[in-house]
């Protein structure tokens, strides 16, 4: 019996970055962190703003993804409360992470009519779909 040969198309962030003006990772942790500031700024909730901005190295801080993965994490040296306050740090950089990409999807939606880049993407995926049904992954790299 022969292997099916098939197609694999790989889109990178490029690909949301060149049709919609999508952030890459240093632009979105950026956004993220200014976010978090902001919240934190006015927000009640000290015991956070104090572990965020100085119980966590910079450099995670540096790269949202790498954020995420230091917050997620149960380290034997944390103790309940600390991984408490990992957690609500994780559920703030999530939410500042969605209302960033909602502002974009309104700021830029336009962009794709406009430009005509949505008619060519849909044409694009209808050809790859219809096209020997090829695989197509998205991948975010930093």
């Amino acid at each position: 019996m022969q292997p099916i040969k098939q197609d694999v198309f790989i889109l990178g962030s490029g690909f949301s970055k060149d049709i919609a003006d999508f952030p890459l990772l240093g632009e979105l942790s950026k956004k993220v962190f200014d976010h978090i500031k902001s919240e934190l700024k006015n927000s009640s909730d000290q015991l956070l703003n104090s572990y965020i901005t100085n119980e966590i190295p910079s450099l995670i801080k540096e790269n949202v993804e790498h954020f995420l993965t230091y917050l997620s994490q149960n380290y034997p040296w944390r103790n309940n409360r600390e991984n408490h306050l990992f957690k609500a740090a994780y559920q703030l950089t999530s939410e500042a992470i969605e209302k960033i990409f909602v502002q974009y999807e309104k700021d830029n939606i336009g962009l794709l009519y406009k430009n005509g880049k949505f008619e060519n993407i849909k044409k694009l995926i209808t050809h790859w779909r219809n096209q020997n049904q090829q695989s197509l992954l998205s991948i975010m790299t930093h």
